[in-house]
C-alpha cells in the first residue's frame, strides 16, 4: 500500500526538525526573557527563552488551546529554507526584508522583541550553521 505524502506537510516536519535541533544548541549571554511563537509552515513551536538559551520547545498542536506567547514569527517552510540558506539572497538575508515582501509575519507585544532584537535574530537564523548536515 503505497502512502501519499503531501511535499509541503513533508517539507513543514522537516524545516521545524532542523529549527528545533539548533534552536536547543542556540546560547547567548544576554539576560533575554520571553516566550514566542515561531511557525513553520504549518508547524507552531512554542519557545521558552531563559538568560540567553532556549528553556523549552513545545508544539503547539499538543498543548491546550490557553498557550500564550509575546510575539510570533511566521513564514513557510521555503521561505524558512531560503532564509536559512548559508549565504541567502537579497531579500532573503533578513527577518525584516521577509516581512517587506511579505514572506513572514511579526506579531504580537512587540516590546520583548524589539528588546531582544539581536538575540531574535541570532536564533531564528540559528540553522544556517546547521545547513551543511541538512542540505
Amino acid at each position: 500500500m503505497s502512502r501519499n505524502i503531501d511535499p509541503a506537510v513533508s517539507s513543514d516536519e522537516e524545516s521545524a526538525a532542523r529549527f528545533i535541533h539548533a534552536a536547543r544548541h542556540f546560547r547567548q549571554p544576554r539576560a533575554a526573557r520571553f516566550t514566542a511563537m515561531v511557525g513553520i509552515g504549518g508547524r507552531r513551536l512554542l519557545l521558552k527563552i531563559e538568560n540567553g538559551a532556549v528553556a523549552s520547545i513545545d508544539n503547539l498542536a499538543s498543548l491546550r488551546p490557553l498557550a500564550a506567547w509575546d510575539f510570533s514569527v511566521t513564514a513557510d517552510a521555503d521561505a524558512w529554507l531560503r532564509f536559512w540558506e548559508a549565504l541567502p539572497a537579497a531579500g532573503w538575508h533578513d527577518i525584516f526584508a521577509l516581512t517587506r515582501h511579505d514572506r513572514m509575519r511579526i506579531e504580537g507585544n512587540l516590546h520583548p522583541f524589539m528588546a531582544h532584537l539581536q538575540f531574535v535574530k541570532d536564533l531564528l537564523a540559528s540553522p544556517r550553521t546547521e545547513g551543511s548536515e541538512h542540505a
